[in-house]
């Protein structure tokens, strides 16, 4: 008996470590099974990290082309200023031109009464003197056309 009372404890023995094999075998398998989840979630990290060095590229691109807009707004702000101040130069000097223009016009038109009041007053002087006798037809027609002439104009 001492043979199968040996060969059972070797047994027993052998099914323990057996079950104590499963068992670390059971314990790799969770710990291959963690390892792997481990590398999907670390690749997903990396698509990621992949997806957000694509962004940040993008944002640096989008934030060059906004700084380049940015110049150009500025240039066609300064270029909108220049022209402005040009136009408003042209408009100084046309008003620096028309203002003696105004005032010519209103000078000449003073001028114009007084030369037409002149004309009416001389108009009548020459009306007496075509009057007058000693002086020939053709003279007095003469001067009747001119002043004829003369107070059409001031009309």
């Amino acid at each position: 008996m001492d043979e199968e009372a040996y060969r059972k404890n070797l047994v027993d023995e052998a099914r323990k470590e057996c079950e104590l094999v499963q068992n670390e075998m059971d314990q790799l398998e969770s710990e291959v099974d963690s390892t792997v989840q481990m590398c999907f979630i670390f690749d997903l990290c990396m698509d990621q990290v992949e997806k957000e060095a694509e962004l940040e590229g993008l944002l640096k691109e989008t934030t060059a082309r906004c700084a380049q807009a940015g110049e150009h707004l500025d240039q066609a702000k300064d270029d909108v200023l220049r022209q402005s101040n040009v136009l408003k130069e042209i408009d100084e000097e046309l008003k620096q031109i028309s203002a003696p223009v105004v005032d010519t016009t209103v000078a000449d038109k003073a001028f114009e009464s007084e030369v037409a009041r002149d004309f009416r007053d001389q108009s009548k002087q020459e009306i007496f003197e075509m009057a007058r006798p000693g002086k020939s037809v053709l003279s007095r027609m003469k001067r009747a056309e001119i002043f004829y002439i003369g107070a059409s104009k001031t009309s």
